[in-house]
């Protein structure tokens, strides 16, 4: 790939649940051409699942940023623990 260009994933890659859709999304992918088997309503879900996954972080860096505050060690593995059970619980039922 060329630098600085976006990459987009076609829909050869099969990306059918919204793990496979972040694993992508780390990779670099920008743009993601689901499988076309997927009905509307599954790709609803896809997508609120991969915008609850940020919700926890959104909030805590808002509040880091805005607020002035600071996090205690416990507060911090409170919040690793809780990002860790959204990834868990969003690829769960998914397949």
């Amino acid at each position: 790939a060329a630098p600085g260009m976006p990459i987009h994933l076609s829909t050869q890659m099969s990306t059918m649940n919204a793990t496979a859709a972040r694993f992508w999304h780390e990779a670099g992918v920008r743009r993601i051409v689901l499988s076309r088997e997927l009905s509307l309503e599954r790709i609803r879900a896809m997508r609120a699942a991969l915008l609850n996954t940020a919700e926890p972080v959104t909030a805590t860096i808002a509040t880091v940023l805005w607020l002035k505050t600071s996090f205690t060690a416990a507060e911090l593995i409170g919040f690793a623990l809780i990002l860790a059970m959204v990834f868990l619980t969003t690829g769960e039922d998914e397949g």
